[in-house]
């Protein structure tokens, strides 16, 4: 790889793999969004592409409250 592409402080001493790792997650991290759950009523905010701002859902039926909860 072409370590010059790089800004300036990107250290030079890494190995392949390294760089590519910090080019997936510098892509994945841009490309990623968040989701809340309320876990009061369920309601879910989606955030809207890489802005602060969330649009809200809200479930058709209760069974659906803690989708995004790990079960044990």
């Amino acid at each position: 790889m072409d370590k010059r592409k790089f800004l300036p402080g990107y250290p030079t001493d890494l190995n392949k793999s390294q760089m590519i790792h910090d080019l997936l997650t510098s892509y994945l991290a841009n490309k990623t969004q968040t989701i809340y759950e309320c876990e009061n009523c369920g309601r879910i905010w989606i955030q809207v592409g890489q802005t602060n701002q969330f649009r809200s859902f809200y479930p058709d039926t209760k069974d659906t409250n803690g989708i995004f909860s790990s079960k044990k």
